[in-house]
């Protein structure tokens, strides 16, 4: 098997000469594509934010409760 190496100019003019000749058609469609994504991803952001925030104002006052009586460590 060959090794190929391929330079970074090379990758640049690949990507540039690709990004050149993209189609309006593609390029509306990736746009939508991300904004559609983002879309359905914040939502799942804020209820694991939302529950996070909820767990722990679940735990403070058990929190405060253990600091008051200080468990014994056996040792």
């Amino acid at each position: 098997m060959d090794k190929v190496f391929i330079t970074k100019s090379d990758l640049e003019k690949t990507v540039l000469k690709k990004k050149n000749n993209m189609t309006p058609f593609l390029f509306i469609f990736v746009w939508v594509y991300a904004i559609i994504c983002t879309v359905i991803l914040l939502p799942i952001i804020f209820v694991w934010l939302l529950f996070t925030v909820l767990v722990i104002f679940a735990y403070l006052p058990f929190y405060f409760i253990d600091r008051i009586f200080e468990r014994k460590k056996d040792g």
